[in-house]
């Protein structure tokens, strides 16, 4: 079978439906900082995030197929990361990332016509699902960018994997991409001006994002409000303002809230799911739990365990 037919099958049967997105698409020349607008380098085509390949899918080739230009199909790739990931990397804190390669359908470009499929790298956290909303990042790089041939050697080791270990090679290339572009991403200024006016909708989502994507960790006032950009202070009124609640307050209600669907959907041990939700002393997670819970994370688990 020729390359060029292989390449389309390929990426049809795996096609899938795209994850939650947040409605907001975001371009990148991998130096300056994310554009809304689509502002590329010069010589680069503007690609919309549902690039369509120039195959026909499901027809084979009228002329002998040609090999695979895989820098050509890497120009194509979307990324859909996770919102939890933008602001943080910002602030040179990279957290830990996963990148999983998949196919997503793109919209019909006439009636009749089967919907396109572009590749698309998934970056979240460990402990994002697709039940979080992503932003699609276009990247517009030129043909010499490092990372460009990296999202070409993905693609080739995904497509040519045939056994366990070549699909283990291609998860792990997926993954160091996904750290690569957070640390190229970490070296770019934020999308929101630089004043600390206020707590704006989305700074607070990506407050509360990145909360819930580090229950694990230490979180200190003064790492939360460098990720809303202002003074810890004035970070702990507003969001006390919107919230109702501290930024303790709030992280202990997440940490608890985490805890319970883990000693429900999860047989995990105590002291496990303790060290998950940042609390490393299983006395003192439990003592937590029974002030927030009104009881403890055994009998908890005894009543309402579905694992």
């Amino acid at each position: 079978m020729p390359d060029d037919d292989f390449y389309t099958r390929f990426v049809t049967v795996r096609a899938t439906p795209p994850p939650l997105t947040s409605g907001t698409t975001l371009h990148w020349d991998g130096m300056s900082a994310l554009s809304q607008r689509g502002a590329c380098t010069p010589g680069v085509a503007p690609m919309a995030p549902t690039a369509v390949p120039t195959r026909e899918h499901g027809r084979l080739p009228s002329s002998p197929g040609r090999a695979i230009d895989w820098l050509t199909e890497a120009a194509r790739l979307t990324f859909y990361l996770d919102q939890g990931l933008r602001l943080p990397v910002v602030h040179a804190v990279i957290p830990g990332a996963t990148g999983t390669l998949l196919w997503v359908y793109g919209q019909r470009e006439e009636p009749g016509l089967p919907p396109p499929v572009h590749p698309a790298l998934l970056v979240q956290s460990a402990s994002a699902s697709l039940h979080v909303p992503y932003t699609a990042l276009v990247l517009h790089v030129p043909r010499h960018d490092p990372l460009l041939h990296h999202m070409a050697l993905v693609l080739q080791a995904a497509v040519a994997a045939e056994d366990v270990a070549g699909g283990l090679y291609a998860d792990v290339l997926a993954n160091a991409l996904a750290v690569h572009l957070l640390r190229r991403a970490a070296l770019v200024r934020p999308l929101e001006p630089p004043w600390h006016s206020g707590l704006t909708p989305s700074k607070l989502h990506d407050t509360t994002a990145y909360i819930r994507a580090h229950l694990e960790c230490t979180l200190s006032l003064a790492e939360l409000a460098a990720v809303a950009r202002m003074s810890p202070a004035h970070f702990a009124r507003l969001f006390k303002g919107a919230t109702g609640q501290t930024p303790h307050q709030y992280v202990t209600t997440c940490r608890m809230a985490r805890a319970k669907h883990l000693l429900t959907e999860t047989r995990l041990p105590l002291h496990e799911i303790g060290a998950q939700v940042g609390y490393a002393d299983q006395s003192h997670f439990t003592a937590l739990f029974r002030q927030s819970v009104a009881t403890t994370p055994k009998l908890y688990r005894a009543a309402t365990s579905r694992a």
